[in-house]
């Protein structure tokens, strides 16, 4: 009994601390491990572990003894490790959990956790090599690797600006920038929060650019280009799209009840949407201090993440156009998609008392790629200028302390001024003028008390006060009466 009033003590100052709302202990689950409550298709969530079982060994085997015995060592490591690297995804598939989504189907993301956790093991290996050693075995990888030289392009060059310069610059990248943007937008839907990190990271290339040339920009390619088209266009049509998805109305059906082609066809598709899209409010009118140091700490590892990008890429001397580039950035968003997820739910709801494990693995992935940066490029960082690092650190504590605070103030006056509008509907709904002609018009259209609220104008009310109207509706509908019988 001591243990269950000791658990409701901290449940309740947790609760007062954070300003954190409640859910269902399924809601919590589910962030967890999502489970398909409404299968429409048995055969694909159905368990197939000896199916997959006998798939995993025919395919190693017929690796292992197929092979051309006369190759040489490097492409048996090579075969090796794809072998190790199948067969931790086949384990993935069967035994880690589902995360927070169920679309397009669970297994896929069990497949994300599982590449996340390699990606995660092969950082820790790195972190033990020498730089030379690294960029030998990214070299065997890509041969193209072996003979790259940094890339040292500024484009903080003739910043004279014309639209013809303009429209040059609006090429895959930039396309590629709008996208990302979106996708930002669409993952954590609040436009404080995303205006936030688009100023915060254009401040980040100004800080670096000094050891970074790539960060160096001419002025309207941060605020027109970067700020205004790329991030700006890109949040407000992640916010557009976020806000369809929310007013939808989600109901699912099998593909075996459709009955036509198309009807089919746009199931199967819609298959790779959202099951449902529910608001976020990453700020309440409780929230307090607490939830203002955990929005703080998703916008300092947002930046941390989004600089490894670019110093990895600089230290490892791997070129933009490179294919592995593309493919860290496609791991990093699959993995960013269910760890914001899981955060949410780990500090708005009180009932969550643990981080989400995709949520941790991403944090650990973000840390041990800054440790790598920092311990490959000691010259790189010798060039820094101390001061303008120090105070970009600053900055960035500062500017994310005030601007979640900020984001709290604003939610507590929505809050008190949603509670005000309530109160004042309250009030005019208990007006004896409204129960009046609530009243009236209950017995003019033998309502079942549907009617909670009817709006009097001013001309009416002097009417409804004297009894005028109730007067005349009574007389009409005893003449109704006396006509019926």
């Amino acid at each position: 009994m001591a243990d269950t009033v000791q658990r409701l003590k901290a449940r309740t100052h947790r609760q007062s601390l954070s300003g954190e709302t409640s859910a269902s202990d399924d809601e919590i689950l589910n962030v967890h491990s999502q489970t398909v409550s409404n299968i429409t298709m048995d055969f694909f969530y159905k368990p197939k572990t000896i199916s997959l079982l006998i798939f995993a060994v025919v395919i190693v085997v017929f690796m292992a003894f197929t092979r051309n015995p006369n190759l040489n060592r490097e492409d048996n490591i090579a075969s090796g490790l794809l072998c190790i690297i199948f067969l931790f995804l086949v384990v993935s598939l069967l035994s880690f959990p589902n995360g927070p989504y169920i679309r397009p189907h669970p297994a896929v993301w069990r497949l994300v956790f599982g590449g996340s956790l390699i990606y995660l093991l092969g950082l820790t290996f790195i972190l033990f090599q020498t730089l030379n050693d690294v960029r030998a075995m990214l070299g065997w990888l890509y041969p193209e690797l072996k003979d790259v030289k940094p890339e040292n392009k500024s484009w903080a060059t003739e910043c004279a600006f014309s639209v013809y310069r303009l429209w040059e610059c609006l090429d895959i990248y930039a396309f590629a920038h709008f996208v990302g943007w979106v996708g930002k937008a669409i993952l954590l839907r609040h436009a404080g929060i995303l205006w936030a990190i688009s100023i915060m990271w254009e401040i980040t290339e100004l800080a670096f650019a000094h050891i970074l040339p790539n960060f160096a920009e001419c002025w309207w390619d941060i605020v027109i280009l970067d700020v205004l088209l790329c991030n700006g266009l890109g949040i407000c049509v992640g916010l557009f799209i976020c806000h369809k998805l929310e007013m939808a109305s989600y109901h699912w059906e099998s593909v075996k009840d459709i009955h036509t082609t198309t009807g089919k066809i746009r199931r199967v598709i819609m298959q790779f949407g959202p099951e449902s899209f529910q608001p976020v409010r990453w700020f309440e009118p409780t929230s307090t201090v607490v939830r203002v140091v955990y929005v703080w700490q998703l916008l300092f590892v947002w930046q941390i993440s989004e600089l490894n990008t670019f110093l990895l890429k600089q230290i490892l001397m791997v070129p933009i156009h490179n294919m592995l580039n593309t493919y860290r950035l496609l791991l990093i968003c699959a993995i960013v998609s269910p760890s914001i997820k899981q955060y949410y739910a780990y500090i708005t709801d009180v009932r969550s008392k643990r981080l989400g494990t995709q949520c941790w693995v991403f944090i650990t992935i973000t840390l041990v790629e800054f440790f790598i940066c920092v311990k490959f490029a000691p010259e790189l960082f010798a060039k820094a200028d101390l001061i303008k690092v120090a105070l970009w650190v600053i900055f960035q504590a500062i500017y994310c302390l005030v601007v979640t605070y900020v984001f709290v103030v604003f939610a507590k006056i929505r809050g008190k001024k949603l509670g005000t509008r309530r109160r004042s509907a309250v009030q005019e709904l208990n007006n004896p003028v409204n129960q009046m002609v609530k009243k009236s018009l209950r017995s003019r259209h033998d309502s079942d008390g549907d009617i909670d609220y009817v709006h009097v104008s001013p001309k009416h009310q002097r009417r409804f006060e004297n009894g005028s109207h109730v007067l005349r509706s009574s007389t009409r509908r005893r003449r109704n009466d006396h006509v019926a019988n």
